[in-house]
Formats: C-alpha cells, structure tokens, sequence
C-alpha cells in the first residue's frame, strides 16, 4: 500500500526548534547547551555552546538534518507540478503489480441450455502490468563549519540555513521527478505507444477547433472503449478524473471557461484539473544521462526526436496513467575532518512508469507516417510441425505506432491449410504449423496499424 505524506511545514520558531533539538538530543549536549529564546543573544549563547565542542556539533547537524528535514524533505516532494500522479510512499517492495479486470463475457438467455450452463466455469479476464524500481538517484549535500557559524548569528538566520539545506535537496529532487515524468512520456509517444490526435497549431485563430477536439475526446473517454487505452482494452474516465497537461504555448491561447465547459465544471473546479507543461523538446539529455547512468537502454534524444517533442501541445489522461511510487528514501552521514565539514548523501529510489489501461490521448500537430516496413524470419524454412517467430522493424515518423497486423498468403502452398488450421500466425507474429501440412511458399505480412496500407514482406518454404 502506498502512502502519502501529510504536508509539514516550519511552524515553530528558532528557539522552538533548538529547544525541540536540545530535548531530542538529551545527554551532554541538553547539559552544555542553554535553552534558547528568540532574541539574537539566546540564539548566539546557544551557537556559541554548541560550536564549542565537536560532539555537540555533530549531534546538532545530524539531528537537525536527519530528524527534522526529513521530515520536511519527505512531505514537500509532494509539491511537484505533477504530484497529483503520485501514489506515495510503498511501504513493502520494489514492484507493483497493476491488475486489470476486463469486461465479462455476455450470452443470450436459453433455458434448454441452463442445466449444462450451471456448473460451467467462467474465468474473469484480467490483464496485468508490473511497474518496476527504475530510478536510483543520490544527492550530495555538505554542510560547514563556516555555514553552522552563518547559523547562529540570529533567528532569522537559523530558519534560513535549515531552508536553505532543505530547499536544495528538495528542488533537485522535484525537478528530476518531473524530469523522469516527462522522459516516460516522451519515450511513449515517440514508441508510437500513445493513443492520439492530430490537432491544428495553437494560434490565437485555431483555439477554438482545439478546444472542440479537447473537448470530443473528453466526453468520448466517458464511456467505455478501447480507442484511447495503450493495451487496447476497454476502459472509461470520469470528467472528474480526467486532467489535461497543456504545453505552455497552448495555454495560452485557449480561453479556460470554454474547456471548463468542456469538462462540465466550474472554471474555479477545472484549473485543478488544468497542469501546465512545459516545451518537452527542451528535455534535460545532461541531466538525463546522471540520472539514468545505470540504465543500459538510455539514449540520449536526438535534435530530431527533440523536434517532435516540442511538438506535443497536450495530453489528456485519467489520473492513474501516471504510476509514480516512492520506494526509498534515506540520508547517509560522514565526518570530514579535513574538510571541516559533514557530507551527507540523500538517497532516493523510485518507480517512474505508465498504465497501459488508463485512458490517455496524445494532441499534437507534428505529421506521423510509417516509411517502411521489412519482416524477417528466425527461420526461413519449416521442415516439421512446430512455430517458427516473425519479426517486424517498422520505420517512422513523429508518433507513429510501431504496431502491425499480422497475415499470410499462399504462394505455391495449398490455401485450404491456412483455413483448416494447419498454418496460423498470431498477433505476435508466432507461426504455428502442425502436422499433415502441405509443402509450397507462403508470404508473411506485416501491415502497419498507423495507416493500414503500408506493408513488409517475408517469404516461408514448407518442405
């Protein structure tokens, strides 16, 4: 089960969060050091008591730090532009496992056929994805004994040296979890995975016929289909699940009560459903390549990728698309005598993924074509009963699907075993011959799901 911080927040005062330390810390340190007021003086007794022996520094920035900015840390990553998608915190494990149960079968009514009927099982049909641990990140931090001085020359100055320790741990942090948010679904849509629809370039003159697209495919996500599934299953959305990420462009030429309308709300209610986006062909690869160091399948996007990025104007998606878990998150500590300082190194480990049966939908005004198609076979000749596995590797542009149908045609083969079952190809491209076939040449196809007309071709021998 996933958890979700609450939010924490800095009320207490300096002395309130020295005294809080000082109780917390006990023992020769709650004995040397004072309790602290907010005046200037207080707080530099209570600085100069604590700089005055290395034992009662190192427990002040060690508590300080792993107590209560980890706390904090913990409750403000939930404050990301996109932290609406996430889950939470999972209390157990590396994996999630997202089960999807389809529609039931339906039959008409027969009485005669009620006896055998009674005792016959009907199996649910459930699909399932496993969302894994794909991101481990580390974030160094070093604290001074120059910067611990800095703290205590006032209240003020104490609240500012915890912020500001928190503050950059945590916009590194938020930045990366949007960065890897917008990295899964780039790699989606330039995989062809994304259901979408080619819309007009935002312009003050094409905001309208947008927002009527915007607003067909929200109300055609209400019910229950297949159209904007990236699995194909059926599935539907609720308006008051349903958000729309708009590239900053976009945003700022459709008028927010016409998709307010559109979404059947109030305009106060829909801007929470509104997320900005920012120009996605403006992606972090530096920043990618740090994060992503480990992953032996990152590669960097090319200025040609980046250019159908930056055209992605939106997208529409239930709130589960998004699976962002949480998985680890600690603080390591090390004295640095040489350096006179504490170095500390954050640890965050999450699960950056996708559901393929949450409803999404791609808007964008970049062309996306199939070029060519070529087929191979693992083997080209079948001498005996068994299966044999086609491969398609499909050429594209922009967002095309990379997806194919699958097909044979006789050659010098005998046509009557394709409908007697004697030779078969699946939607995966496995070829199942079985025994009493006849020899001869059959064309296995691959037709393009993008545009139903361009093909690829491979030739089979049955001998």
């Amino acid at each position: 089960m996933a958890i979700v911080p609450s939010k924490v927040t800095l009320t207490k005062s300096a002395s309130g969060i020295l005294n809080a330390l000082r109780n917390g810390i006990g023992g020769d340190y709650y004995a040397g050091v004072p309790e602290a007021n907010d005046t200037t003086a207080s707080i530099r007794a209570v600085g100069t008591a604590i700089l005055a022996q290395q034992s009662r520094r190192n427990a002040f920035v060690e508590t300080l730090v792993n107590r209560i900015g980890m706390e904090i840390l913990r409750s403000r990553q939930y404050q990301n532009p996109w932290a609406m998608f996430k889950k939470g915190f999972l209390e157990y494990g590396e994996t999630v496992e997202e089960i999807f149960v389809n529609l039931c079968e339906v039959r008409g009514y027969s009485l005669e056929q009620a006896p055998t009927r009674v005792l016959q099982n009907t199996k649910p049909s459930v699909s399932v994805a496993f969302h894994t641990l794909n991101i481990r990140a580390e974030y160094p931090v070093t604290i001074t004994n120059a910067n611990l001085r800095q703290a205590f020359l006032s209240a003020d100055a104490l609240l500012r040296f915890i912020d500001g320790i928190i503050n950059n741990m945590y916009t590194s942090m938020n930045y990366d979890e949007l960065l890897l948010m917008q990295y899964e679904l780039a790699l989606l849509a330039l995989n062809g995975e994304l259901p979408k629809k080619v819309i007009s370039t935002p312009a003050a003159g094409t905001a309208a016929a947008i927002a009527t697209d915007i607003k067909e495919i929200s109300n055609e996500m209400v019910f229950m289909k297949d159209k904007y599934t990236i699995s194909g299953n059926k599935n539907f959305t609720v308006k008051e699940d349903q958000y729309i990420l708009e590239q900053t462009g976009l945003n700022a030429v459709l008028d927010v009560n016409v998709l307010a309308t559109s979404f059947n709300m109030d305009k106060a209610e829909f801007q929470g459903h509104v997320v900005l986006m920012d120009n996605l062909g403006d992606m972090d690869n530096a920043r990618l390549a740090k994060l992503l160091d480990k992953d032996s399948d990152f590669v960097a996007f090319t200025a040609t990728q980046l250019s159908y990025l930056a055209k992605i104007r939106a997208l529409i998606c239930a709130r589960d698309f998004f699976q962002i878990y949480d998985v680890e998150q600690t603080m390591e500590d090390f004295r640095n005598g040489s350096g006179l300082s504490w170095n500390y190194f954050l640890h965050k480990w999450q699960i950056v993924s996708a559901s393929p049966f949450e409803n999404v939908c791609l808007l964008t005004d970049q062309a996306s074509t199939v070029s060519s198609i070529s087929v191979s076979l693992d083997a080209a000749t079948m001498s005996a009963a068994g299966t044999n596995g086609a491969t398609a590797t499909v050429t594209t542009t922009g967002f095309a699907s990379k997806n194919v149908k699958w097909s044979l045609v006789v050659g010098t083969g005998t046509a009557a075993d394709l409908t007697n079952g004697l030779i078969s190809i699946d939607d995966f491209g496995v070829i199942t011959l079985k025994t009493g076939y006849h020899t001869g040449t059959w064309t296995v196809t691959a037709t393009a799901v993008e545009d139903g007309t361009t093909t690829g071709t491979a030739t089979l021998t049955l001998s």
